[in-house]
């Protein structure tokens, strides 16, 4: 998985708090989570995410901080 570039979950209709899963992934440039149930706040693994340029999180129901995407190189949130 340490290849993979493009993760498309959207609506799968996924739910529950998101694990700490994204370690080791820096290879992601685009990400899609949206339309799904979600919940709580988003994963400190997050941070490792160091290429990831499209990160797409709508119509969930996180709560908390986004501190962990500020250092991110987004171009699309």
């Amino acid at each position: 998985m340490k290849y993979l570039r493009h993760l498309n979950l959207s609506h799968n209709l996924l739910s529950g708090p998101i694990g700490n899963v994204f370690t080791g992934l820096q290879n992601l440039r685009e990400m899609d989570l949206s339309y799904n149930n979600f919940i709580g706040d988003l994963p400190c693994s997050f941070g490792s995410l160091i290429n990831l340029f499209r990160l797409f999180l709508h119509n969930n129901n996180f709560t908390g901080s986004v501190t962990y995407l500020a250092e991110l190189p987004l171009t699309d949130l």
